[in-house]
């Protein structure tokens, strides 16, 4: 069975109102009228019943015209959505400077959300959304690498497949000396490289530096979509899994990644969700069922007084050493995935810092001005009720990132992750 929204519900009900009292009117007139042929005249009884007919259908219909008019989803409108009214139409009738509807109505949208004591009711125009879902979906129109900066010095740190980038020939190591013909300094740095993104079909100009010799590429911009996963295999057949965001298709990358290095025969698992503000819950929900043995309760969500336990559905479960790298910018899908695996997993550690703390769900709503409203629905609980929401989900092992790794990144000045190592390492053993 389809259920109606409230506001359709409404809307049918007068419907079917409406339709059944045409109907009942039709009937009565073709009846009327049948007599009026056979009688040729009215009765006083006719005339008075009519009268009493036209003031009992108008009475209804009054009844619910009112109804319906101040009443919004079935609810009543109070006297303060009144007066906004009263304001909208007053600034669209006699202000001086003139106004569109839309703007009217998007500022007290915006306005009204502005006082929700609660930091992720959002409000979006459409820019807005497709600029957040592109980041959630690792979407961006550029040349397809990733610049790291030592001492203030760009770097190409990473060229993706399949991008402008690596089909002009830039390589990683490149030193990145100009752009569009401004050159790169201690100052401008940042500014310059962030001239590389731009619309989608325009040509950028990159002059970079490989082993003292001076290359220069134009490249077209294209809209690149970078991998959420990536994978590798470290010392000792230790897998090292990386998720970026929870973007729709996390968990197919995921799991591509995973049997990809079990067929390379890895004895232990690090997944890495740092800096990884969260995204779709249900792609951390799907790559948690990996892991945890069906039935288990994988996290609860809390609307009101009402708990209900999201439970693994699937058959699939594992059971060698894991380690979960987290830090402080983990947070919603992340902490889904770290505190789940803390407290249902048999062999696990989280290393790191205590997570973000966004215990909360959202729904996305589409207005109808073409802009959206994001607002928070329910809190999500852990699987064993505890509240992360504020509060973050704690590491097992704290360490704090070294700044040996911010001025030279790599896996060896990596502390966090060398902890991780050496964690597993001592459970293998």
């Amino acid at each position: 069975m389809i259920k109606l929204s409230k506001e359709k519900e409404t809307k049918t009900k007068k419907k079917r109102f409406l339709h059944k009292y045409n109907k009942e009117v039709s009937e009565l007139k073709e009846k009327k009228e049948e007599e009026f042929k056979e009688t040729k005249k009215f009765s006083t009884y006719d005339l008075i019943g009519a009268m009493i007919l036209t003031l009992l259908v108008g009475l209804i219909l009054g009844v619910f015209a009112s109804y319906s008019k101040n009443r919004i989803n079935g609810k009543k409108v109070d006297s303060g959505l009144a007066e906004i009214a009263s304001v909208y139409n007053e600034l669209l009738d006699s202000s001086y400077n003139k106004t569109s509807k839309k703007s009217l109505v998007n500022g007290a949208i915006k306005g009204m959300i502005s006082k929700v004591n609660d930091q992720y009711t959002t409000y979006y125009s459409e820019e807005d959304l497709e600029e957040f879902n592109q980041s959630v979906e690792n979407e961006y129109v550029g040349v397809g690498m990733l610049v790291s900066y030592a001492d203030g010095v760009p770097i190409v740190d990473t060229v993706y497949e399949n991008t402008p980038a690596e089909e002009a020939g830039i390589k990683e190591g490149d030193e990145i000396i100009e752009v569009d013909g401004i050159e790169v300094d201690e100052e401008n740095y940042l500014e310059v490289i962030g001239l590389i993104a731009g619309d989608e079909d325009t040509t950028v100009d990159i002059k970079v530096k490989r082993n003292d010799e001076t290359k220069e590429f134009s490249i077209e911009r294209k809209k690149i979509t970078l991998p959420s996963v990536t994978s590798e295999v470290l010392e000792d057949n230790i897998g090292f899994i990386v998720i970026d965001t929870f973007s729709k298709k996390s968990y197919k990358e995921f799991k591509t990644n995973l049997e990809e290095l079990e067929s390379k025969n890895i004895k232990s698992l690090i997944i890495d969700v740092r800096s990884n503000e969260g995204g779709h819950l249900e792609q951390a929900l799907d790559i948690v069922e990996m892991f945890l043995e069906k039935g288990t309760v994988i996290y609860q969500e809390k609307d009101g007084d009402t708990i209900t336990k999201i439970k693994d559905q699937t058959k699939e479960s594992k059971s060698y050493p894991i380690v979960v790298l987290q830090d402080y910018y983990s947070a919603s899908a992340s902490e889904l995935l770290s505190s789940a695996l803390k407290e249902q997993y048999n062999n696990v550690t989280i290393v790191g810092n205590t997570s973000y703390g966004k215990g909360t769900m959202q729904e996305l709503r589409k207005l109808k001005t073409g802009s959206y409203i994001k607002y928070t629905t329910l809190e999500w609980l852990t699987s064993k009720g505890n509240t992360i929401n504020e509060v973050g989900v704690s590491p097992d092992v704290e360490v704090e990132l070294s700044e040996d790794y911010y001025n030279n990144p790599s896996n060896e000045t990596d502390n966090q992750l060398q902890e991780a190592i050496k964690i597993i390492k001592n459970k293998v053993a």
